[in-house]
């Protein structure tokens, strides 16, 4: 059946020495559902029967939200001004301050709607309403002022109370009623200081008062008041002190305090469990929701959200028909003007522990990969037969791997081969059951590539200036990609790129190539995502061309350049490419005694052009020959140039 938000459970003894306190986890985070509301509500009911939750916004906004128990916004019924509720039977009675009525809902509908409408007469402004003495009495007036009063009507729209009655509570008076004495009434006054509570007996005309006292349980800004199922006792929640107050009906004396944080804005009870207790506060900071076993004083489970400024608004907690839910609803702050919101708060909820090792840390591709964890239930339950699912993620993307059961210790076991190399992230996630939220856990890996054999080779090691080499690149079998680059990098120069592209069947790769100077051919595989980039070398040297003639001779014999006697024999040198600054080295030999013998060396520089000539002054009748050489040097293979013979007469 429907339950009211302020129905409760009678105070039960418990005699404790510690408690634990649960607190949510935070993988238990729960998303809110945003209501059609600002800054606070008026009123909340639970469905039991349907498992549906109904919210009223207040005098000064429309409509009542309906949700399920997950939270989820089902519909929001059109009814202006929506205030106080309270359920009789199939129906969901709703005090209409904007039409100044009382409409009825029909919760037997597969879409809850209103049904029919009860007339007030000429009362207007309904707020709060109960079901007690076969009528429903609700307020008159608006919050602010001390004028506030009574009225009653039947819920068959009969019986409309004549006159205004007070019922002591005057300034934005609320009630509560418990479901074992049809009769009993409690009023009192709300967001004051000073508050006063009352007890009726609204069976008698007029209803008669029983007690009354100032700050019950010294409580200041009372906001809320819960009655137990058997009428024994309320609890309390107030802006002041930072506790629930229990009270004792009969005379409003305190039993008890139930320990909390600033500042109490809300209250509900239940039988379930033996009987328990739930308390919201507006506390910003500190923890927001606390659920407490009756008759003990400290509370056994809590939950704080996450946001540092959410706050549970007045008459913002209700428990579920079975208990197995709180529901909470939030604002950023109770004055804020912002949207209110709703949560689904599993008060049974234990702390999900999940781990996952992924052995080993360095693996290669075409390694397996051993996945092992534990998954663990706070409450010490056992979590064997749970299902856990994994998913890896490289740099080919995100891919599910598999699931794995836990076994009786909890504890779980999956294998994977990684495909990629590089950083691979491994997730095992548990989805989550009743009361033990969901949980995942990461590890990472580092995969080793594949190593490929990669060849460099050139058709000849050294090379004239000039002539072309053939540079073959070969790449090895296994990889994904089969495209192979080569390179050309000159002695103290820079690489430059001369071919890319798609090796043969065989693996090569080939271009030609005219070197200027000593060059490395490089042939490069950038690597793929199972094996490592690769590279191999090889050089070939460049032979400069040096040229060597001699000039201005006035007539040849034979090999011989025939020079007067007197005159200088001129020979002119030329290297290429150009060697500016380099110098040459000439020989100069004779013939003498039956066999060449050197008389003079010397170096001779080269000129901006590569060029340079020296000259050769020689006895009359006596044959001469001269050889000039660039020696090797760091980027070229020197050269020499042929014996140049020459006589002068």
């Amino acid at each position: 059946m429907l339950k009211r938000l302020c129905t409760a459970v009678a105070g039960l003894m418990v005699a404790v020495t510690f408690i634990a306190v649960a607190q949510l986890a935070a993988n238990a985070q729960p998303s809110g559902t945003t209501l059609p509301f600002v800054t606070g509500i008026f009123d909340l009911v639970v469905d039991g029967a349907h498992d549906r939750v109904f919210v009223s916004g207040g005098q000064t906004q429309d409509g009542v939200a309906v949700l399920d128990y997950d939270g989820a916004l089902l519909d929001t019924i059109p009814i202006a001004g929506a205030s106080g509720m309270v359920q009789v039977g199939p129906e969901l009675f709703v005090a209409s301050a904007g039409d100044d009525d009382i409409q009825v809902v029909d919760l037997t509908l597969p879409t809850p709607a209103v049904s029919r409408t009860i007339s007030i007469g000429t009362f207007t402004d309904p707020g709060d309403v109960a079901y007690v003495a076969g009528r429903l009495w609700f307020t008159i007036g608006t919050c602010g002022s001390f004028s506030m009063q009574h009225a009653a009507v039947a819920t068959d729209g009969t019986k409309l109370t004549a006159n205004a009655k007070s019922l002591g509570a005057s300034y934005c008076p609320r009630y509560a009623s418990g479901s074992t004495d049809p009769n009993a009434l409690i009023t009192f006054e709300t967001q004051i200081s000073s508050a006063t509570m009352y007890a009726y007996d609204m069976s008698t005309a007029p209803p008669t008062l029983l007690h009354n006292l100032d700050n019950p349980g010294g409580a200041e800004n009372l906001y809320q008041a819960a009655v137990a199922p058997d009428g024994g006792s309320i609890f309390l929640a107030s802006g002041y002190p930072y506790t629930y107050p229990e009270i004792r009906r009969s005379d409003f004396a305190t039993i008890r305090s139930y320990d909390a944080d600033p500042y109490p804005t809300s209250v509900d009870v239940t039988s379930v469990g033996g009987g328990q207790l739930v308390g919201g506060s507006d506390s910003s900071y500190d923890t927001d929701v606390f659920v407490y076993d009756l008759g003990v004083t400290t509370a056994k489970w809590t939950y704080d959200f996450a946001s540092g400024d959410v706050t549970i608004v007045p008459h913002g907690v209700a428990w579920a028909g079975d208990a197995t839910r709180v529901f909470a609803v939030t604002s950023t702050s109770v004055y804020s003007g912002q949207p209110v919101s709703f949560y689904a708060l599993d008060p049974l909820e234990s702390p999900t522990t999940l781990t996952l090792s992924a052995t080993p840390s360095t693996p290669t591709i075409g390694d397996s990969v051993s996945l092992d964890g534990v998954l663990t239930f706070g409450d010490g339950s056992s979590a064997a037969g749970q299902t856990v699912t994994f998913e890896r993620k490289d740099d080919s993307g995100t891919t599910s791997i598999g699931q794995a059961t836990t076994q009786s210790d909890g504890s779980f076991h999956i294998d994977d081969v990684p495909e990629v190399g590089g950083t691979v992230a491994y997730t095992a996630s548990f989805a989550g059951i009743d009361h033990h939220p969901a949980s995942s856990a990461k590890d990472t890996v580092k995969v080793k590539l594949l190593s490929v054999s990669v060849s460099a080779t050139a058709s000849t090691k050294t090379v004239t200036i000039g002539k072309s080499v053939t540079v073959k690149g070969h790449l090895g079998g296994g990889t994904k990609s089969r495209t192979l680059s080569i390179y050309a990098k000159p002695d103290g120069g820079s690489e430059k790129l001369l071919k890319k592209g798609t090796v043969d069947s065989h693996g090569n790769l080939s271009v030609k190539f005219a070197p200027t100077r000593d060059t490395t051919f490089i042939a490069r595989y950038a690597g793929d995502g199972t094996h490592a980039a690769a590279l191999d070398a090889v050089t070939t040297r460049v032979r400069v061309i040096l040229t060597a003639k001699l000039t201005k001779y006035v007539s040849t014999s034979g090999a011989y350049r025939i020079y007067r006697a007197g005159t200088y024999a001129h020979c002119e040198v030329h290297v290429a490419p150009n060697h500016a600054r380099f110098s040459v080295k000439a020989t100069l030999q004779a013939y003498t005694g039956g066999a060449w013998k050197t008389l003079d060396t010397g170096s001779f520089p080269l000129n901006a052009s590569s060029n340079t000539t020296f000259v050769i002054k020689g006895s009359a009748n006596v044959n001469f020959r001269v050889m000039v050489q660039l020696p090797t040097h760091s980027d070229h293979i020197g050269d020499s140039s042929p014996w140049l013979y020459l006589r002068f007469t």
